[in-house]
């Protein structure tokens, strides 16, 4: 097992205890079987990226969040939620901007994505009222 497969079945599994979710409550959720999650979390079926997207989805995860290690998981939850919620081509633009500027302060980032959320947003309503 390579060491992206072992962190996103160990992310995957710490994400579902966090919520306080028996493997079988997950399951349901997801609605697969629930012979599939016992095998996931061990690590004898690999999570595919169909699985991965789904239980984003389900969640209002971003994927990321799955791929990251424990420590970036826990500080960056927040703003990886903002920045998913956004539609692709802002997203995408966003990133482009914090790494040609080289941000790497995370509290610099979440303003700036809470400030680039609300002003999405006030576009969103202007656009509306011209039509």
């Amino acid at each position: 097992m390579s060491d992206l497969e072992e962190r996103v079945r160990v992310n995957m599994r710490n994400f579902r205890k966090r919520r306080k979710l028996s493997q079988k409550q997950f399951c349901d959720a997801l609605g697969w079987g629930y012979h599939i999650l016992p095998d996931l979390e061990s690590g004898k079926t690999k999570w595919s990226l169909a699985r991965i997207d789904q239980v984003s989805q389900h969640f209002e995860i971003p994927p990321d969040f799955f791929l990251m290690g424990e420590e970036i998981m826990q500080e960056h939850t927040g703003i990886l939620r903002l920045l998913y919620r956004l539609e692709p081509e802002k997203r995408r633009s966003l990133r482009k901007l914090l790494r040609e500027w080289e941000v790497t302060d995370i509290r610099v980032i979440e303003e700036i994505l809470k400030f680039a959320r609300r002003f999405f947003q006030a576009g969103r309503k202007g656009t509306k009222k011209e039509n």
